[in-house]
């Protein structure tokens, strides 16, 4: 009888743990594209970040911001005359957000709340690009994609504080622990380690077979980095040393990179092929598991994320209008 019973209860382990398997695999399956909201007419773009907090959408618009509300789906706002603009940066606390405008070789500050413009703010550098705010320091740090440098200003005075030289082009920027931030090198295929303390690059590591490092997002918990490549596959890297820890396939032309620490979830957008969201699961910090390529547009090759929500937004343009996919879990 004892036997019968220990049978009976691996049986029902077994099909339980059968069961939950096929479920998570089929929660998996079902992203997909939710909403395509209509934002305007059609111009070219960079980088979008979501404000979970107020639920709204900044939109890179070329010479203007766009700011969508994401519960109604309408544009909401325009911030003009952001010449060339690239890239966005929030400081909630400050209730400022920035934008930079890499033809102007300015960036601009608004004002979270009313999303009117403070003012707008010179660099010393050319074509600022990825732009990054430090709470725990309050400074703001601006990377300029033809000076190849990083501009670095106080984020209450806007007084700029000094210029870091980079090795190469810097691309995108993430912070790390320990008052570190992490920047892939676009044109030499490294990532370079700046001290917000020290103001100076601490470290240079190569990424072996990662053809021009674009995107970057961190796993702050296990001291990963993920760096999206344009050899179709994202690099993971130690935070600590630099090790190279393993590779994941992802779509052609991949940009953007996103990590959802709650769902153990990557997203990466690719522009190649069609335009397609790769996501992809943190099995564990050394293994990664393709779940599924949500097919979006050609060309879109950036993109956002709310963890709140669990929500990717993914700009494109077809025909002579500029949309957002709303890509999430269908309900």
């Amino acid at each position: 009888m004892k036997k019968i019973n220990t049978l009976c209860f691996t049986l029902m382990s077994a099909l339980i743990g059968f069961a939950s398997v096929q479920s998570t695999n089929a929660a998996e399956a079902e992203y997909k594209v939710l909403n395509s909201i209509e934002v305007g007419p059609a111009t070219k773009w960079d980088f979008n970040v979501v404000d979970s907090a107020r639920g709204s959408l900044y939109l890179s618009r070329a010479d203007h911001v766009d700011v969508v509300n994401l519960k109604t789906k309408k544009l909401m706002a325009t911030i003009q005359d952001t010449s060339g603009v690239h890239g966005f940066a929030l400081a909630p606390e400050l209730k400022r957000g920035f934008s930079s405008n890499g033809k102007a070789n300015t960036f601009t500050v608004f004002d979270l709340d009313t999303l009117q413009r403070i003012r707008d703010v010179q660099v010393s550098g050319n074509n600022p690009d990825v732009i990054l705010y430090d709470q725990a320091s309050q400074h703001l740090f601006v990377f300029n994609g033809k000076t190849n440098d990083v501009d670095v200003f106080d984020g209450q005075s806007m007084k700029q504080l000094s210029t870091i030289k980079a090795s190469g082009r810097p691309e995108f920027a993430v912070l790390g622990k320990e008052g570190k931030i992490f920047f892939n090198i676009e044109d030499k295929s490294q990532i370079q380690v700046l001290d917000i303390k020290a103001n100076k690059i601490v470290s240079t590591w190569n990424l072996k077979d990662c053809a021009e490092p674009t995107g970057l997002a961190i796993d702050i918990k296990s001291n990963r980095l993920f760096s999206t490549c344009q050899n179709n596959r994202v690099l993971v890297t130690d935070t600590v040393d630099g090790r190279p820890i393993t590779t994941f396939p992802i779509g052609a032309k991949p940009d953007a990179i996103v990590y959802d620490g709650t769902r153990k979830l990557l997203f990466t957008s690719n522009g190649g092929n069609g335009g397609s969201l790769s996501i992809t699961r943190q099995v564990g910090p050394d293994e990664y598991k393709t779940i599924v390529n949500v097919v979006t547009a050609p060309g879109a090759k950036t993109m956002s994320y709310d963890e709140q929500s669990g929500l990717a937004y993914v700009p494109y343009v077809s025909g002579d209008k500029f949309y957002v996919y709303e890509i999430g879990q269908a309900q």
